[in-house]
């Protein structure tokens, strides 16, 4: 019995350190901004703030006031807006073209689940190599790509101004495909949907429907933007003043060469100076040699 209870104990730690060294592996992103409450289920529930490293299987959830902006190793970027969970099931690319692998990188997928609330997207690389790749699954359809910045909201008695239970979603560049149980639709640019469950088609909607508005998101993709320019600023500055210290530093070096040749220069004017001396007074004696000769 004994034996059994320690090789018992001995499989749990097996497992449990197998489960940590794959999720440390499977590294897929970090995270750009926090605003408000929120926090990260890996299952242990942490609070995520402003760096903090993402991994296959993290659930992102956001407090009734919280936002998060995320940013994935393909590029895709996630804006989540309050009251949300949202699932990174899975992102991977194999290596390619100079990139490194993403995730485990044995194959090409970038599949989320959102469960509750909404977001806002712009795809990355691994949906412009293979938009089939690419899919986000909600309880009322599942989302597909074709290289894209959308919207997406699940409404669940939780949406302002009437709106009805379901899913919203707003396409702003690109191309998306709403597909469920009960029929298919692709929106373009400009276009806009809702399906209510797995069972009933997507529609199309003639505007936009107000669950996807959130001034949040907005400002929060105001204030990276801001500091991208910020960032971009400071590596300028910093390439200037390279630039300056490398004139300066060729300046400089000029200034040398030039003293260092002026310094020939006298040198070897001092030399012929010398050797004219030198004659002057080699002819000199052989006249005074001449003028003793009878």
């Amino acid at each position: 019995m004994m034996k059994i209870k320690c090789l018992s104990a001995w499989s749990v730690l097996v497992v449990s350190l197998a489960l940590q060294m794959s999720s440390a592996s499977a590294s897929v992103g970090k995270v750009l901004y926090t605003f408000g409450v929120v926090t990260v289920e890996t299952p242990a529930v942490q609070n995520l703030e402003k760096g903090s490293v993402l991994d296959a299987g993290h659930i992102i959830v956001t407090g009734p006031k919280g936002y998060a902006q995320l940013l994935l190793d393909d590029g895709t970027k996630i804006a989540i807006r309050p009251a949300s969970r949202f699932v990174i099931e899975s992102l991977e690319m194999p290596a390619a073209e100079g990139q490194p692998a993403i995730g485990d990188g044995k194959v090409l997928r970038a599949s989320f689940a959102l469960e509750k609330g909404g977001f806002r997207t712009i795809t990355g690389r691994i949906s412009k190599r293979d938009p089939a790749a690419y899919q986000v699954s909600t309880p009322s359809a599942v989302i597909g790509v074709r290289g894209t910045l959308y919207t997406a909201r699940l409404c669940t008695g939780d949406c302002a101004g009437g709106s009805a239970d379901g899913l919203y979603v707003g396409v702003s560049n690109g191309a998306i495909t709403l597909e469920n149980g009960a029929g298919k639709l692709d929106l373009a640019k400009n276009q806009f949907a809702f399906t209510a469950d797995f069972n009933t088609p997507p529609e199309k909607l003639l505007a936009p429907p107000a669950s996807l508005n959130d001034e949040g998101l907005n400002l929060l993709e105001e204030e990276e933007e801001e500091e991208e320019e910020a960032s971009e600023e400071e590596a300028t500055d910093e390439e200037e003043a390279d630039e300056e210290e490398a004139d300066e530093e060729e300046g400089d070096a000029e200034e040398e060469g030039d003293a260092e040749e002026e310094g020939d220069a006298e040198e070897d004017s001092g030399d012929a100076e010398e050797e004219a001396d030198a004659e002057e007074d080699s002819g000199d004696a052989e006249e005074d040699s001449a003028d003793e000769e009878p």
